[in-house]
């Protein structure tokens, strides 16, 4: 594994839990197809997991984002500002949303990202730490 290691027993410098971001995400047709259901167990499995994290007190935060095509890039390519419409990559899948919890470790942070409803329906979970400040 090449990179910045997120070791399991790894706590900020602080000693406090780590700060992560889980980001679901699906294939765009299954994205596309979401959008236009109105699948209540769905929602209510997305009710359950948001409502629990909350209870447990690692939620940070959360947002669902809108599809991929309503988004904007911005380049500055020689200084000068360029917006593009729609997401910077062509991808077969798209980011539904994020959450940002607290959690002991990244196994904590793991389990947490496995209870995500979107995984029984094909997606995955990306789990990312966020910097702290002043952190290399």
């Amino acid at each position: 594994m090449s990179g910045p290691q997120f070791p399991s027993e790894r706590r900020s410098k602080t000693g406090l839990p780590l700060s992560s971001r889980l980001a679901p995400s699906r294939s765009n047709q299954a994205f596309q197809a979401a959008e236009a259901s109105s699948d209540q167990a769905w929602v209510a499995n997305w009710e359950q997991f948001f409502g629990d994290l909350r209870a447990a007190g690692r939620l940070l935060g959360a947002e669902r984002l809108r599809p991929s095509a309503t988004a904007t890039t911005v380049r500055q390519p020689n200084g000068r500002t360029l917006l593009s419409d729609g997401p910077f990559i062509e991808s077969k899948e798209q980011l539904g949303g994020y959450f940002l919890i607290e959690a002991e470790n990244l196994d904590e942070a793991v389990a947490w990202a496995g209870r995500m409803p979107v995984l029984a329906r094909g997606g995955c979970v990306e789990v990312r730490p966020i910097w702290e400040r002043g952190a290399a």
